[in-house]
């Protein structure tokens, strides 16, 4: 009698055990779905942001990890002081850019923010290219800005709206030098739309590209002094699935191998959230000319906040390796 009333506790117990791990992997799911839809889409444009990783304390880490981050669609925060003229074009879905003209004639670079950004963001970038005799074209990928949408794919399907833009600069300027210059999540759009598209820009400048997809992710986690596995693996799964398309591929690494263009790549010494082992993967990678540049005083922001004159003389160098009359090497 006595060993059946032990045997019947025992199976109550593993049942228990067995319904509480289930519920343990459940939940897990559960935060994870969350996380990865409040990651790729945007909230309601009046919600608050949630900090970056390394700036929250110890309870808001808690409550982003259980409850994923706010991340409410962004807005352009100013418009250009010199005078330019918005287009509207069809990337995927409708965009929003700013053109803005430079005095001299050296040639186009079209301007790609970061994730979660818009193009007022980039102003900074623009009025220095402005001053080597560079217009400058800003785009506001899908979902952020001015254009249409509210979610995000962290370039994989923003490469399309580079694409867009480039063939809408090379139709209006057909004899112009034409550059592409992205940041982070620009600049994995830009590397995704030579490797997938038709387009052959003079010379690309590609800041803070994360090598893949996992990577970055990861990287998130690691700023907010959280073990990423298994969380990470379960967010890139399920924002993969909800947004139709393998995270796990999207690899800007191998999207590289596939650039022949020449290519300046810019990483910032104190970046915590693309790691230098990245950046260098990708170098490796590149297929045409090209050339690194790190800048001591930078994390992963705009060079030009804390590395201003180094930034100018390293892209000013780099641009006038290719004038607007050289034709391109392969």
């Amino acid at each position: 009698m006595k060993f059946q009333i032990s045997n019947f506790r025992m199976k109550k117990s593993l049942k228990a055990l067995t319904y509480s791990i289930l519920a343990i992997i459940i939940g897990i799911n559960l935060i994870a779905f969350n996380h990865a839809y409040r990651f790729t889409h945007f909230s309601d444009s009046h919600s608050e942001k949630t900090k970056k990783p390394e700036e929250l304390s110890l309870p808001e880490k808690i409550g982003v990890l259980f409850w994923g981050a706010s991340v409410p669609k962004p807005k352009n925060k100013k418009s250009p002081e010199a005078p330019f003229e918005t287009i509207y074009f069809e990337g995927n879905g409708q965009l929003e850019g700013w053109l803005i003209p430079a005095e001299n004639d050296n040639g186009v670079v079209i301007l790609f923010h970061g994730y979660a950004s818009s193009k007022s963001s980039l102003l900074p970038y623009a009025a220095e290219f402005n001053k080597l005799g560079y217009s400058a074209f800003l785009v506001d990928l899908s979902g952020n800005g001015g254009s249409a949408g509210q979610t995000t794919t962290l370039g994989f399907r923003e490469s399309r709206d580079v694409a867009a833009a480039f063939a809408l600069m090379k139709n209006r300027f057909p004899e112009d030098k034409l550059v592409l210059f992205g940041v982070s999540m620009g600049a994995v759009s830009i590397m995704k739309a030579v490797a997938d598209f038709d387009i052959s820009p003079d010379q690309i400048i590609i800041e803070s590209p994360f090598g893949s997809m996992r990577d970055a992710v990861y990287q998130r986690f690691s700023a907010m002094n959280v073990p990423a596995f298994p969380f990470a693996d379960l967010l890139l799964f399920y924002g993969g699935l909800q947004s139709g398309f393998n995270a796990f591929a999207h690899r800007p690494v191998e999207y590289a191998r596939s650039i022949s263009a020449k290519t300046l790549l810019s990483h910032g010494a104190k970046d915590r959230r693309v790691s230098r082992a990245e950046i260098d993967e990708i170098f490796e990678n590149l297929a045409g000319e090209k050339q690194l540049a790190v800048f001591e005083n930078s994390g992963h922001e705009v060079f030009l906040k804390k590395d201003s004159t180094a930034w100018v003389a390293v892209v000013s160098s780099f641009l006038a390796g290719l004038s607007k009359k050289t034709p391109l090497k392969n």
